[in-house]
This record gives C-alpha cells, structure tokens and sequence, in this order.
C-alpha cells in the first residue's frame, strides 16, 4: 500500500536583521527592510494554511541573532501559535540556526517560545543542543519521525545526522538540519557542522538550512533533501537566480519497493529583491527604476558609463521609496560575451571554464563563472600583471 507524506519546509528569515552594513544610510530604509523580512513569514504561513501539509519545518534562523526584541519574539510566537490552532491536524517542528543558536539566552529557551511545546501537541521547538527525535500521526500515517539536529557552537567541527538510530518501523523519517552538504556545494568548504550525503540516504528526505539558495540534494537517483534558501533576500549576495528560493512543497510517496519525492519551489514569497541594471545616463537609470514593481523593495546593482558622481546617482535611487540601497561599478562592464573561433585558444579556455563549472553543479551562466571567464580572458589579453583588487569583484 502506498504511503504519502506533504511537507513544506524553509529557513534562513533572519528577522531582526539590523541592515547597518549594508543600508548605510536611511534608517528609515532599514525599517523598511525589517518589516519586509516579517512580511516574508507572514506569507509563508499564509501559503502553509493554503496548502494544509502533513508537515511544517523550519530549518533555522527565524531570528537574526539569540537575542532579538522581546516584540519579535512575541509577533513570532502569536505566528506560530495561531497557525497551530488553525492546523490541528499538521505537526510544525522548529529547529534553531547559527544566527539564533542555542545559547542558555537563545529564544527557543525561554518563553514565550518555549511554551510551544507544553501549549500545543502538534509543535516541536528543538530547545537542546543534543539531537532530538519526535514522532507524530497523521489520519492516514501510524508514525512519522523527524530527526533534529540543531546549529553547534562553531568551536569545533561537527558532523551533524551521524548515527541516528533510524526507526525501521515508522512510516517516514524525516529529518531538520541547519548545516552543510558540502559535497553538493561547488566551492564551498566550511568544516563546521557539515551533513554527509551518505548520512542522508539512510532518510526519506531531509529539509535543509543554512545555504541561502535553493538546492536539491540527490543520490542514486534519489532526491534526498532540498535547501529551501533564504525566505527573502537580505544582502547584495543575492543573485538574480536567487529568486528561486522561498518555501519548499515536497511531496513523498513510497511503498514496500520505492520512493519517488518531487519537490516544487514556491519562489513568490519574498517582498526584498535584488535587481541588476545598466545605464549610460541618469534619465535612463530612472527609467528603468520607475519600471520595478511598486509593491516590493530592491537592492539595486547598477553598471554606470555616465559622467555623473556617485552622490548624484545615489541621490536619485534613493528617492524611490522601494529602492533600499544602490552599488554602483563604472570601471569595467561586470560581464563580457566572450565568442571566439575554434582556432582560437581562448575558445577552448571558456569551454573548459563551463564544463569544469558544471561538473561541479554549477550554472555556466551563473555570475561566479562569468567573473571566471572574464578574469581568465582578461588576464591573457594583459600586457602587464593586474591585480584583481582593480575591479568590483564581491
């Protein structure tokens, strides 16, 4: 007989978030941004109500550090609270982040957050720093089990879902991770709290947080686990790609012979984006700012070739109620076209640039390997050595 099992799961809101480095500004602007990354989860709980899942995780930093105002912490749980009566019949786990780790003063430890757990019967906040397992029913699943493995301190290196002691008769078993699969993340090499591929096969699925991009995590043609990215962008670091993070809706069928999982990406919850534009004069540049939609707040990247300062292009962004924060680069083009014939060697340098890019999982069209290209092309065509500080490379 077939089971099912309907999950969404999110993570990284990092509400609380001050902005002072990256708003420099406009306190005003920063309100704003706060207020947008609440906005966030408050439609993400509007989506979950919509969708009715067996299950609700967050996988991490609702809060941007341990200590957020006592106000946050109120709205969070009012949040919480109302959509667990409105669900009786969904289990809603959540788990603490890097952000918002466990600290003896973190808000998962005190009220009124903690009092989740003796207040309502289908929520789990992971309030210790040890692993943690809860089980629940559903009205067509005898038991689900989910599997917490919170953020550690970063003293020491920690492999996070190493020997779980698996139950072999629950329904499902699911586990929550703030962490990293850094087999499944070209380029990045953090040791701490790393999550082993090979640790994630021996679960039905895993609902990950901590990188903030969208991510499946497969294996033996097997969706494992997702990263449902940050729920809203909150830096410039964001890639237009990015979009493609928000909630993750993962269904899970299986019976005494397979598993299928698919997983669809809800991307329209955010009210930050990050929008990269170009412009030779300023009635340009305002044009194109006139044109971004009006409901929504932007962290503007724009290319300048105009003659105009700084101040001048910076004066006319920020009068644009949705525009947060401008970066503007006027040296050099972020990224070149590079064509070039067969006979060509540098035809054969950007082949290989890509492919070695997507055999490591990332896109060829992605900004990190157009840099690649644009450095790689730069650099033979140089009379002199340069040095990579010359450009706008962050």
């Amino acid at each position: 007989m077939e089971k099912e099992l309907r999950i969404i799961h999110f993570s990284d809101v990092h509400l609380g978030k001050s902005f002072k480095n990256i708003i420099k500004t406009d306190p005003e602007k920063r309100k704003l941004a706060r207020q947008s990354l609440m906005f966030s989860f408050e439609k993400a709980f509007q989506k979950v109500l919509e969708m009715k899942p067996d299950l609700v995780a967050i996988a991490g930093d609702i809060f941007d550090r341990s200590e957020p105002m006592p106000k946050l912490e109120q709205e969070v749980y009012k949040i919480l609270s109302d959509s667990a009566n409105s669900l009786k019949e969904c289990f809603f786990v959540i788990l603490p982040g890097g952000h918002d780790r466990l600290s003896g003063i973190s808000p998962y430890e005190r009220e009124p957050l903690s009092g989740l757990n003796h207040n309502f019967k289908n929520v789990f906040v992971a309030n210790k720093k040890e692993n943690q397992v809860v089980r629940f029913s559903t009205q067509n699943l005898d038991e689900v089990c989910v599997y917490l493995s919170p953020h550690q301190t970063r003293a020491t290196s920690n492999k996070l879902l190493k020997d779980l002691n698996i139950d072999p008769n629950a329904d499902f078993n699911i586990a929550v991770v703030h962490g990293s699969v850094v087999e499944a993340l070209p380029g990045f090499d953090e040791i701490f709290d790393q999550v082993s591929i090979s640790d994630m096969e021996k679960l039905d699925y895993v609902a990950l947080g901590h990188w903030h991009s969208y991510k499946l995590i497969k294996s033996k043609n097997r969706i494992v686990g997702a990263y449902s990215g940050s729920l809203s962008n909150i830096d410039f670091s964001e890639k237009p790609e990015d979009i493609n993070s928000g909630l993750v809706f993962t269904v899970i069928k299986k019976d005494d012979f397979q598993i299928n999982t698919t997983v669809t990406l809800l991307n329209d919850i955010s009210f930050i984006r990050t929008e990269f534009i170009s412009a030779s004069d300023l009635k340009t540049v305002g044009e194109q700012l006139n044109r971004l939609e009006k409901e929504l707040f932007f962290f503007i990247n724009l290319h300048y070739e105009g003659s105009e300062s700084l101040d001048e292009i910076s004066n006319l962004a920020m009068s644009f109620n949705n525009v947060l924060e401008i970066r503007v680069t006027q040296d050099e083009k972020p990224f070149e076209v590079y064509e070039f014939p067969e006979t060509d060697f540098r035809h054969f340098l950007i082949k290989a640039i890509e492919e070695i890019a997507e055999s490591k999982g990332a896109s060829k069209n992605s900004d990190e390997v157009k840099y690649a290209k644009h450095f790689a092309i730069k650099a033979l065509d140089a009379e002199e050595p340069f040095e990579l500080s010359q450009f706008d490379v962050e």
